[in-house]
């Protein structure tokens, strides 16, 4: 066959098997392709977003950083570069691979979203508030009205949060964690009933996936991560802020309590 028929061909089966979440066999045909033509970037897009799916990141970072090699003007290998480090927790250079991500394409809300999530891990929440404002201007979507709807919970601004949380459901009506960021609202302004019924809504969508005890420990991860981020921030303020932080405390361990409780009765 001739070789530019073969790449084209590996490239298509390839592309097929990733879309029909094939994902073993998506990753052997576009290593063929790159074995044949290394610089096939869009290959390697392909084989950097098949094993991300499989959560090999440290491969799928090192597949992306190529692909900045071979196009270091494109914005969405920085972006998926970015998402690869972000899943390792090596925040610094993926907050790096997203402010390029923006610098060559200031459209990309996706980029200010995932920036906007760095800074609020880093306690930077104006900043974080911003980037998340940015995305919004550009394309109102769930995940910004989350992210600055969990803000304005960090800051005690309750019904600014609850507002942001319903624009997220707006939008997305199955997004779970905007229905657990809510019941930790509820909680700290001691409306438990309203907050378990939130949780419920939250949960349910979670038990009609495949990979519903995957998502909750996923989900109870996150929450229990911040909980020690946040308990840590409680002991460098005031007296003030104490007390708000306090507060905030008892909505992530309400929400932890009821995650353990579902993972309790997960059977898949």
């Amino acid at each position: 066959m001739n070789k530019s028929l073969e790449i084209e061909q590996y490239y298509n089966e390839g592309n097929n098997l990733l879309l029909k979440g094939d994902l073993s066999k998506a990753v052997l045909k576009l290593q063929k392709l790159l074995f044949l033509q290394p610089d096939h970037y869009r290959g390697r897009f392909k084989l950097g977003l098949a094993l991300a799916k499989q959560e090999k990141y440290l491969q799928a970072e090192s597949v992306f950083r190529t692909a900045i090699a071979l196009i270091p003007e494109n914005s969405f290998a920085y972006y998926c570069y970015g998402l690869t480090l972000s899943r390792q927790e090596k925040m610094e250079k993926a907050e790096e691979a997203f402010r390029k991500s923006i610098l060559l394409n200031c459209y990309d809300y996706n980029s200010y979203n995932n920036l906007g999530e760095i800074l609020t891990q880093k306690g930077e929440y104006s900043e974080a508030i911003l980037q998340y404002k940015r995305a919004q201007m550009l394309s109102p979507n769930d995940q910004s009205y989350n992210g600055l709807g969990y803000l304005y919970f960090l800051q005690g601004e309750y019904d600014d949060a609850i507002m942001s949380f319903n624009k997220a459901l707006k939008i997305d009506f199955s997004f779970s964690m905007a229905y657990f960021n809510k019941c930790m609202v509820l909680v700290c302004i001691g409306q438990i009933e309203e907050g378990k019924e939130s949780f419920k809504k939250g949960s349910e969508y979670i038990w009609l996936s495949k990979n519903c005890r995957k998502e909750f420990e996923s989900c109870l991860k996150i929450y229990q991560k911040e909980r020690v981020r946040v308990g840590k921030v409680r002991e460098e303020v005031g007296f003030k802020e104490k007390g708000l932080i306090e507060r905030n405390l008892k909505g992530f361990d309400f929400v932890i309590k009821l995650l353990e409780k579902e993972l309790e009765t997960v059977g898949c």
